[in-house]
């Protein structure tokens, strides 16, 4: 049963945000792009584990999604983690092209993909890290002696997996997504006893998910881009031309003809991921490119959201339902 469905990262969504509100000749721009492509594959093949998991997903058995935990003074965050009374598993996914060499001995991966090669942290020492660190977790809310497993998941199928000849380590630890329904069942063998109630996994459910802490990533500031730099302007959602005007109580895009009535809700959102969650009249005006404070009052207005002061004084909240 899945207890923490899996989202689009908020992370995801500020990049593509700033991708968008970036200018070309920004000198950030291709990296917050590279970036961005990094992020997205890794998104999608946490998607594409989704499908196997469904063999593994019954009432025995829950799995809560991209889950973040404090430990001691810093965070550690796990891409699945699946819950019974005999173990808990963790899955690290990795969705990547070309040929993957897991290099257990210097604890790296090296990708080599149409030529190139690139060196990545080793994901095996990854979740080991993470088994540590959950264990260290689980030992300060009182459960104890509870076995940890981990597996490293490549949710790319045309991967090309390789290690050094011999090296049972890393095939044991290292699975494609497919594989994963026979290997929980091979794990499920190794542990037959009982290690923590189904009342108590209970328990341990409501603290995981109480004490999950979402990341909120300052990006602007990690590639150097200001607030001044941002393009400002509504975007045609259908072209992405920017800016679009406000003609009549609609958005008139010049380059495709399309209207719109809502194309403002967009920008507004960019605004709450890049800048803040919350906007004065003044500030909406500017971000919009509108002049007149009425329309704009008007456009505020208009999406019922919560709002307080008076006035030039009011400021409102931008909460969005995706």
């Amino acid at each position: 049963m899945i207890v923490k469905p899996r989202e689009k990262p908020l992370r995801l969504k500020i990049l593509q945000a700033l991708l968008k509100r970036t200018p070309l000749h920004h000198p950030n721009y291709h990296a917050i792009k590279k970036q961005l492509a990094r992020e997205t594959a890794g998104f999608k093949g946490e998607q594409a584990v989704n499908y196997p998991l469904r063999y593994v997903s019954d009432k025995h058995h829950l799995i809560l999604h991209d889950i973040r935990l404090p430990h001691q003074n810093y965070f550690f965050q796990m891409d699945t983690l699946i819950l019974s009374s005999q173990f808990f598993l963790i899955l690290e996914i990795k969705n990547m092209k070309g040929t993957l060499f897991f290099d257990p001995e210097f604890h790296q991966l090296i990708q080599t993909y149409e030529g190139q090669k690139e060196v990545y942290q080793d994901p095996c020492a990854q979740v080991d890290l993470q088994v540590y660190q959950f264990e260290q977790w689980l030992n300060q809310y009182g459960f104890i002696d509870i076995p940890l497993v981990s597996l490293v998941i490549s949710a790319n199928s045309k991967a090309i997996l390789k290690t050094n000849p011999g090296n049972s380590q890393v095939a044991e630890k290292v699975i494609r997504g497919d594989a994963l329904p026979v290997k929980f069942a091979q794990i499920q063998k190794s542990f037959q006893q009982e290690s923590v109630t189904k009342g108590d996994l209970k328990k341990l459910v409501n603290c995981l998910l109480n004490k999950h802490t979402p990341q909120n990533p300052l990006l602007l500031s990690q590639f150097n881009v200001t607030k001044d730099q941002l393009i400002k302007g509504v975007f045609c959602p259908h072209c992405a031309h920017v800016p679009i005007s406000r003609i009549h109580g609609s958005w008139f895009c010049s380059k495709c003809r399309l209207k719109s009535v809502y194309a403002h809700i967009g920008a507004l959102k960019d605004y709450a991921l890049l800048i803040k969650s919350e906007i004065t009249n003044r500030e909406a005006r500017e971000f919009l490119q509108l002049e007149n404070a009425a329309t704009v009052t008007k456009i505020l207005k208009s999406l019922q959201l919560p709002y307080f002061g008076v006035n030039k004084g009011r400021v409102h909240s931008l909460m969005f339902e995706d």
